[in-house]
């Protein structure tokens, strides 16, 4: 994420829990196989939901190199879906 300007320093990943009771969603995307079969059904019965597919980085097996070609193609596909979507609802990245 740095070599895309963006600093993830201090950030943690949240369960979905911390969010029941607590707040609503509009959209719900889920983007691995793992957080579709497991995710909440009231997350996914909540405004609009929506299955991307990637394959997880983290599964990757092979040398550090690969890895990281890999994991930057993967975020690359998911930057790209990100901006589709965000077109397909007239929203302008900033």
């Amino acid at each position: 994420m740095k070599e895309r300007g963006l600093d993830m320093a201090g950030q943690v990943s949240k369960g979905v829990k911390e969010y029941l009771g607590k707040t609503i969603f509009a959209h719900t995307i889920t983007v691995c196989g793992d957080a579709e079969e497991n995710c909440p059904a009231i997350f996914l019965s909540m405004g609009k939901h929506e299955h991307w597919p990637f394959d997880d980085p983290a599964e990757f097996e092979g040398p550090d190199s690969e890895r990281l070609a890999f994991a930057r193609k993967i975020r690359d596909e998911i930057d790209s879906r990100i901006r589709v979507w965000l077109a397909d609802q007239n929203i302008q990245p900033v």
